[in-house]
């Protein structure tokens, strides 16, 4: 059994024929005698032809797929009655297809969206193989107006590529129903579409520079905003071109499209910003066009420093150069400062470091709770700027009290050379106490503030005689009190 002569394989065909050729002639065989099967499920049989040649017309195919006929053995005889072998089958099966190839378009492999370039490539991608798919068989359409395909690969998967566009827009390819057919001659549907639509894109963004600041300004971060005419890549602070500043907080506020950063001036004068071109591009690869160029004059003006009041403490037995603390102040400019004490610095007890407000003991033994247990310092700070400016602030230094190991003769002998005067140790360390010197009875026989060592056992000039005398030591700043006997002995 083969194919009959001219029977397309595959097809469409309702009507599939076979031919049987026997190797002598046979008689009986019938309709009855053809076995059918196949994926096509065909029902029905034609016999015709006699001798040893004969024609299988099969139909009633219920699906698409394959039509097999077969001629078992014994069906039919030769003239002297023997009986046939089954068939030998050299190509026994036809395929049967009724079914529309379907086609795809979508967007080559490697084919940018938005684009500059062309041409513009499509993929269609038919779901067998088809045949006479030309130029003329695609429809352009969209906005750019293109107006030329030509057609390549096959017989299943073809590129397409556009050309001819007339502005920017977009491209858009179809390949409307019946312009080409399988091999079994079915007409092709209409494409369904993925993605077949490119947006075309030649015109170079444009750049717009623009601030809240203009002609001149005091501000040393300079607002500047960026808005580009369209959706850009790759665009960074570097981009930005100043003169007589740096740019600083470069932020990007809406995405691929808006930026905007600060600029620091250097000094006073003219600053110059901007974009040139073909520092970034869109998403069609064209680089942009150069921007406007925003001027503005930077006036430097110089700020004062800053300085908070600030306490600092000290023990009264501190040693000479021992660090008392910092004097902490800033300049909005940056400018180097300078430090001095200009009031409260009583003897001269503290010193300040001029360049960095370190403030330190000036001098050993100089520190007394019960004289001074306070100090008000002004301070007074002066930037380097352009225009020194200046400003102060206070500075409380606390005395922390050490308690004293006081002492004092308890004898004196006033009428002779050596020991004429009741003396207290460190008399100095007592100014602001007021002493009081008492009888046995209560008497107050001398009474003085800020003693000097120089009671010499007398009352009103009148000598005392010997006797013991009681004495109370009293400040007048804080009450703190020290009391005892003296032994007056009059030789």
């Amino acid at each position: 059994i083969t194919q009959a002569i001219g029977q397309s394989d595959p097809t469409n065909s309702s009507l599939i024929n076979f031919t049987a050729t026997f190797s002598e002639s046979v008689i009986g065989l019938d309709n009855a005698d053809i076995t059918l099967s196949g994926i096509a499920s065909p029902t029905t049989v034609i016999v015709t032809g006699s001798g040893n040649v004969y024609n299988i017309a099969v139909s009633g195919m219920s699906t698409d797929g394959t039509v097999i006929i077969d001629i078992l053995a014994d069906v039919c005889s030769d003239a002297a009655g023997n009986l046939n072998m089954a068939s030998t089958n050299t190509d026994n099966t036809v395929t049967y297809n009724t079914s529309n190839p379907t086609v795809e378009i979508t967007q080559a492999t490697g084919q940018t969206d938005p684009t500059n370039s062309n041409p513009i490539n499509f993929t269609a991608t038919f779901n067998e193989n088809v045949t006479d798919f030309i130029n003329t068989d695609v429809t352009i359409s969209g906005t750019a107006g293109a107006s030329t395909s030509v057609v390549t690969g096959g017989p299943q998967v073809f590129n397409i590529a556009i050309s001819g566009k007339s502005g920017e827009g977009a491209v858009i390819v179809d390949i409307a129903g019946g312009v080409c057919t399988d091999v079994a001659g079915n007409d092709n549907l209409a494409s369904t579409n993925t993605d077949n639509q490119v947006i075309y894109d030649e015109i170079k963004p444009g750049v717009v520079l623009s601030s809240s600041g203009s002609g001149t300004t005091e501000l040393t971060n300079i607002p500047i905003f960026i808005v580009f005419s369209e959706l850009v890549q790759g665009f960074s602070s570097d981009n930005i071109n100043v003169s007589n500043g740096s740019v600083s907080g470069f932020t990007q506020d809406v995405q691929n499209i808006q930026w905007s950063a600060f600029i620091n001036p250097l000094a006073s004068g003219l600053i110059n910003v901007s974009i040139s071109a073909d520092v970034t591009t869109d998403f069609s690869n064209n680089g942009n066009l150069a921007s406007n160029v925003f001027s503005i004059e930077y006036i430097e003006v110089n700020h004062p420093p800053v300085a908070q009041n600030q306490v600092f403490s000290i023990s009264e037995d501190s040693e000479l150069g021992t660090m008392i603390g910092t004097v902490v102040a800033s300049d909005e400019d940056n400018d180097n400062l300078s430090f001095e004490i200009v009031s409260g610095n009583i003897d001269d007890a503290f010193s300040i470091d001029q360049a960095n407000g370190d403030i330190s003991l000036a001098a050993s033994n100089i520190l007394n709770y019960e004289n001074i247990s306070e100090y008000l310092l002004t301070i007074q700070i002066e930037d380097d700027g352009n225009g020194p400016e200046s400003t102060q602030c206070m500075v409380t230094i606390n005395i922390i009290d050490v308690e004293d190991s006081f002492e004092a003769n308890n004898i004196f002998t006033p009428n002779d050379e050596r020991n004429k005067y009741w003396l207290i140790k460190n008399v100095q360390n007592y100014n602001d106490f007021e002493l009081i010197i008492r009888t046995a009875t209560g008497q107050i026989v001398y009474k003085t503030m800020n003693y000097q060592n120089d009671w010499n056992g007398t009352y009103n000039n009148q000598v005392l005689p010997t006797g013991t005398y009681y004495f109370s030591l009293t400040s007048s700043i804080n009450g703190k009190s020290y009391s005892g006997f003296i032994n007056l002995i009059r030789n």
